[in-house]
């Protein structure tokens, strides 16, 4: 196959198993906005795909404040993860626990933050 045909079917792959993983995946930017999610993280959080760009680090985790930003920011080191229980709050204001897997991803000159997490206590399967 031409590299080409390969590229495209590796980045159909990749987005499919980013829309579709079981837990929820956002990455946020420098500013703490929502830069991307998965579907997952839509449905967990209740937002539909035309609104979870629209909120922030802040809304999803009501602990996180914007000095805690600042520093994680400050002492960022990409692909050292981090794993913790902590909160998400859903679109009609309900707090769940989740347990969150956290990361600094570079990719160019830019940097993300990516949570990767999923409700506790509750089933994936």
């Amino acid at each position: 196959r031409p590299k080409l045909r390969l590229d495209i079917e590796l980045h159909l792959f990749t987005q499919f198993a980013f829309d579709h993983a079981s837990d929820s995946i956002l990455l946020f930017d420098a500013a703490g906005r929502v830069y991307k999610a998965n579907r997952t993280a839509e449905d967990l959080l209740g937002f539909r795909p035309d609104e979870i760009g629209a909120i922030t680090v802040f809304e999803v985790n009501p602990s996180i404040s914007e000095d805690d930003w600042e520093r994680m920011w400050a002492e960022a080191v990409p692909g050292r993860k981090e794993r913790s229980i902590s909160v998400h709050r859903r679109k009609d204001g309900t707090i769940i626990d989740v347990e969150v897997s956290r990361t600094f991803v570079q990719y160019d000159d830019r940097m993300y933050f990516c949570s990767i997490a999923r409700e506790v206590g509750k089933s994936t399967l």
